[in-house]
């Protein structure tokens, strides 16, 4: 690969990959990246970029092994503390709930048949029963 073909994309592809220290770049793209560098802007701006945020990221601290542990723990515990039973009844209940609610939704018969609401429809919107 030659300078002139290393263009601002494949700078930026670059950076995404190996990050702002172009010290860790491989060594051909290390030159051409330096060459790049010095004429655009844009490719300044973005290294600079890439920088802020790595130094933003090393500021920022992992979460303490012993504090997830203990995290992790009472999460596990509090699962453990139900039986199962107790975890799937209210759903079941739930379910049986709908159920009962939908053979009631369906058994109940309307006070008017099902053609009179349609007749009446017609009637309000001047149509005809294409039935």
């Amino acid at each position: 690969m030659t300078t002139d073909e290393f263009t601002l994309a494949k700078f930026l592809d670059a950076l995404d990959l190996y990050g702002g220290t172009i010290e860790s770049w491989p060594p051909p793209l290390q030159a051409q990246a330096q060459e790049l560098l010095s004429p655009s802007s844009s490719a300044r701006e973005s290294l600079e970029a890439m920088l802020q945020v790595e130094r933003y990221l090393d500021r920022t601290r992992p979460l303490s092994s012993p504090v997830a542990g203990a995290i992790v723990a009472a999460a596990m515990q509090k699962r453990q503390d139900r039986p199962a039973v107790t975890r799937w009844v209210p759903w079941t209940a739930a379910g049986a709930l709908a159920l009962a609610a939908g053979v009631f939704t369906g058994f109940v018969t309307l006070p008017v048949a099902p053609q009179d609401y349609l007749g009446a429809a017609l009637v309000q919107t001047d149509a005809s029963d294409v039935w």
